[in-house]
């Protein structure tokens, strides 16, 4: 059997690349409304519902190997780094006298986000998954 007709390996989602799927998928949507039902309602707690919502269908996306994945990532991060910037300018210019625990959590987000930027930029296992780099 010539070497073209053999069926071709198919390329599974595993390891970090799954965690992020699943932290997409699941626990992120979790959380957010776990906010949402805790906090007042208003545009900010909407801008994340609507954030969890997209992050939901770029890990499904991702998940099945969506050949547009990278865009749907490319934009997903776009909008984190956007509402990370909206929540500092929040704590700076809004409100000043927050707590320690939202700088906090806003630190964390942060370094979360470029690493998982930094995941999909230079991780072997998206490069043999997708055939390249975010």
């Amino acid at each position: 059997m010539p070497a073209a007709t053999l069926p071709r390996k198919r390329k599974e989602v595993d390891g970090w690349l799954m965690f992020f799927c699943i932290l997409l998928i699941v626990i992120a949507p979790l959380f957010v409304m776990f906010m949402a039902w805790s906090a007042e309602p208003g545009p900010d707690t909407a801008a994340y519902i609507v954030w969890a919502g997209f992050g939901v269908l770029v890990g499904i996306m991702t998940w099945n190997l969506y050949r547009h994945s990278f865009v749907l990532l490319w934009i997903y991060f776009g909008v984190t780094a956007l509402l990370l910037a909206m929540r500092i300018a929040d704590f700076i210019f809004v409100v000043p006298n927050r707590n320690v625990h939202e700088i906090t959590l806003i630190f964390r987000s942060a370094i979360y986000s470029i690493a998982w930027f930094l995941y999909f930029k230079r991780s072997d296992r998206v490069k043999e998954t997708f055939g390249r780099n975010l």
